[in-house]
């Protein structure tokens, strides 16, 4: 095909069409190279907006203290004729707001040591209270109040109320609600020797059976029995 047209010559006539071809080539790519920015900068904008942190799992509560115990761990070293501890479970609330307990509406209870006991060693022993009632009520569990004491037949061979000064001490009254259904433990550290009121020193029990009882004001808890070993 012949797309020359008029009198010069054909390579003039394919200048021209070259000279208008090529800028408008040129502005063709322009524009195009434009809408593909665009369409890239649009993409990036929707990743920018994502927070990278929210990916991440929410931090959680600070980490318990290594040296902190929960409530119901063993006791601290005590002497053994020292009062018994504080319950192992949180207050039940005001003491003001219930009626007085009765000793029908709890359950006391005395648990020697869960280990064997030896003559010569430390053993643990517990009082342990319990609301047996169906209304919650308020009872004083101080220390005044507590009593464990170990017997040898009908022969009673230490109490915990020997050669005690716990009427003056810290929590000696603690007059407190006890909920339906709620346990307090109190703890104490028998060393397997005898008492006495004079506070004369104590003699180390024989090998044998004996009878661990606890008390709360004029509750008292049946005789459990347990064995010193040699």
């Amino acid at each position: 095909m012949n797309w020359t047209v008029g009198p010069h010559p054909s390579g003039v006539y394919w200048r021209r069409r070259l000279l208008i071809f090529v800028p408008l080539l040129v502005i063709l790519l322009a524009f195009a190279s434009c809408l593909v920015v665009r369409g890239s900068d649009g993409g990036e904008a929707k990743l920018a907006g994502v927070d990278p942190t929210s990916a991440a799992p929410a931090a959680g509560g600070s980490s318990p203290d290594p040296g902190e115990s929960a409530a119901g761990s063993a006791p601290s070293e005590e002497s053994p004729d020292s009062a018994t501890t504080a319950p192992d479970t949180a207050a039940g609330g005001s003491a003001t707001d219930s009626a007085a307990c009765p000793d029908s509406a709890l359950t006391l209870t005395a648990v020697p040591s869960d280990g064997a006991v030896r003559i010569g060693e430390f053993a643990q022993m517990r009082l342990v209270v319990k609301n047996s009632s169906t209304a919650a009520c308020r009872r004083d569990v101080g220390s005044n109040e507590q009593e464990l004491k170990i017997l040898s037949g009908a022969k009673q061979v230490w109490s915990s109320d020997d050669c005690s000064s716990r009427a003056d001490a810290a929590g000696a009254t603690v007059e407190r609600k006890i909920v339906p259904g709620e346990t307090l433990n109190y703890y104490i550290k028998w060393g397997g020797t005898t008492s006495s009121k004079n506070c004369v020193t104590g003699a180390p029990v024989a090998p044998g059976k004996y009878q661990l009882v606890a008390r709360l004001g004029t509750l008292e808890s049946r005789a459990v029995t347990f064995t010193v070993n040699p």
